[in-house]
């Protein structure tokens, strides 16, 4: 296991051709597929590009998403966007909330969605 690390440094260890098992604890910008490399990806926003793969993937058309409100939230909410967007997909809902019980009460409701 190795990291955490900036980006620009599990490059360097992709770049070192390592016959070790790796875990790298971040992901690079381009993420190259080998048996001995794995990453785990330590951004919001790169988990929220990868989540709309996924869903793309699955053939959902409509996704929701349960955010913060505030800077967390828009930058999740705009990688997942983007990156939908790029695959084809139309619109995403978003449903933000500032505490649990107004997030259980905004899904309960199914008010407020965007």
């Amino acid at each position: 296991m190795v990291g955490p690390l900036l980006k620009e440094n599990v490059e360097e260890v992709i770049k070192s051709n390592t016959p070790l098992n790796v875990l790298a604890l971040n992901q690079p910008e381009k993420v190259e597929s080998r048996a001995n490399l794995c990453y785990f990806a330590l951004s919001p926003e790169d988990e929220a590009r990868d989540a709309a793969r996924h869903i793309h993937q699955q053939g959902k058309q409509t996704p929701l998403l349960l955010v913060p409100r505030g800077a967390l939230g828009d930058r999740v909410v705009s990688a997942f966007a983007d990156e939908w967007l790029k695959l084809g997909g139309a619109s995403v809902l978003q449903q933000r909330f500032g505490s649990t019980a107004e997030l259980r009460a905004g899904v309960n409701g199914g008010g407020a969605l965007r």
